[in-house]
């Protein structure tokens, strides 16, 4: 738990260094990805505690269905938004810096 509680004091201060930026597209798009990550994170401890290790409120075939589910939404959901939605600034950076270019 100790280690869950650093992960997001880290990405919580990210995210109030990130706030100090101007543009607001990137940070608006850092805190969607927070956001999944947060979330995402959050689902393995409360299915640890329900699930047969804890106090076996769910069945096995379900904690296992369900943690997969949130694997696979929580990086589909993060590499698609990362993909998609800060792909269009990463455009904008390169066709500056080839413009810029002397070579």
């Amino acid at each position: 738990m100790v280690f869950f509680v650093l992960i997001f004091l880290q990405l919580f201060g990210f995210l109030a260094k990130v706030r100090d930026d101007e543009d607001v597209s990137t940070t608006q798009g850092i805190k969607i990805l927070v956001a999944i990550t947060f979330i995402s994170f959050c689902v393995y401890p409360i299915m640890w505690v329900l699930g047969s290790e804890g106090l076996s409120a769910v069945s096995l075939n379900f904690e296992v269905g369900l943690i997969c589910l949130a694997d696979l939404v929580s990086k589909i959901a993060f590499g698609f938004y990362l993909m998609f939605g800060i792909d269009s600034k990463a455009e904008e950076t390169v066709d500056t810096a080839e413009r810029t270019s002397l070579v």
